[in-house]
């Protein structure tokens, strides 16, 4: 009976059996989807476990799709870099964490809906101040990304073009800031927010504002390293080269409001918010309307911080703009649409807040 054997990535020496007959075809489309995402497997064991649970993925892909295809679905699922995952290692390899969360001690006060009419679709990608999707990489670093995502908006917005010659990045041609995660990662609680604990987006905005006067480095002065090169309390933050952001600290909206997080994104520019992250749908999300009933939305039930750039319906279904930072490859480009006005699925609006100025 004819077996398959495939060489993975740069592993000269080593192969492993994917199969009989009926695995020929999918052994093939495997080794495809591999070297697409790079994936390397040290043994034959280590690539027939891979093997096993992208086919159990791929039809679970498959099957949601063809109820999308059937209009019972409002978004479609892909293979995606997590294609030889469990749900448990996903969650495990992107850092997500569910449990009691600290933080947020800071807040000014809850924000609420006012006077001021919101437009029913609006999108901060249009005006020029949401840098390009960034990737954490495999650190549970998301806090820091959602954090600096909305300082990033705040501090953008209020530039409006006339940013300091430190500052690199062009929206649509116009100069904006992309400030340096990292700098949350190593300096926030002491560097105790770390890849493997996690953190709280309240606290890295916090420690800006606290700690370094209101100043933040960019990309280019402190790079991402995923976590990596850098000890506990080890910040390396260069103040005196920084950008001087002029920020006050943050404001929490008000919890499982939804109107106010609407008129929020319209007034206050791109939200830092807290999600259950933790489905295999969410894990493999494509495009359309996300609309996930098993989601949580307790505090404790949020394990991944995002953004929100903006807001709108699709096909009769609110959503939500979410900016991730698992690179350009997961979702939409990076994107996701989330449901909204759908009694806060996935807690979008459980643990909400934006960059403020003095």
């Amino acid at each position: 009976m004819m077996k398959l054997y495939l060489v993975v990535g740069t592993l000269g020496l080593s192969t492993a059996q994917l199969g009989k007959d009926k695995d020929y075809a999918l052994g093939k489309e495997f080794l495809s989807w591999s070297q697409k995402h790079g994936k390397e497997y040290a043994t034959e064991l280590e690539l027939n476990v891979k093997f096993n649970t992208w086919k159990d993925n791929r039809e679970f892909i498959n099957s949601h799709n063809d109820l999308w295809a059937a209009g019972k679905k409002s978004y479609t699922m892909k293979l995606n870099k997590f294609g030889d995952m469990t749900n448990e290692e996903y969650q495990k390899h992107m850092g997500l964490r569910k449990g009691p969360r600290n933080g947020r001690q800071y807040a000014k006060g809850a924000f609420t809906q006012n006077l001021k009419d919101a437009p029913d679709t609006f999108d901060w990608r249009d005006h020029n101040i949401v840098n390009p999707v960034k990737d954490q990489g495999q650190c549970g670093s998301c806090w820091s990304f959602s954090a600096v995502a909305a300082m990033e908006g705040a501090y953008n917005y209020k530039a409006n073009g006339t940013v300091p010659s430190a500052c690199k990045t062009s929206n649509g041609g116009v100069p904006s800031c992309s400030f340096s995660e990292q700098e949350l990662v190593d300096c926030t609680n002491n560097g105790e927010d770390d890849c493997d604990t996690g953190g709280e987006m309240s606290d890295g905005v916090m420690e800006i504002v606290k700690n370094h006067n209101a100043k933040i480095n960019t990309e280019d002065q402190y790079k991402y390293t995923s976590g990596g090169g850098t000890s506990r309390g080890n910040c390396k933050a260069q103040d005196d080269i920084a950008v001087d952001t002029g920020f006050s600290g943050y404001e929490k909206i008000k919890v499982g409001d939804e109107d106010a997080m609407k008129q929020a994104v319209y007034e206050k520019t791109i939200i830092s918010i807290a999600i259950d992250a933790s489905q295999m749908s969410f894990q493999f999300y494509d495009s359309g309307v996300y609309d996930e009933p098993k989601c949580m939305s307790a505090d404790e039930d949020l394990d991944h911080g995002v953004s929100i750039v903006g807001y709108g319906a699709k096909s009769g279904q609110d959503y939500w703009v979410v900016r991730n930072s698992w690179g350009r490859s997961w979702g939409a480009s990076g994107y996701i649409l989330m449901s909204r006005n759908k009694d806060n699925q996935c807690g979008v609006a459980t643990d909400s807040i934006y960059a403020t100025f003095a």
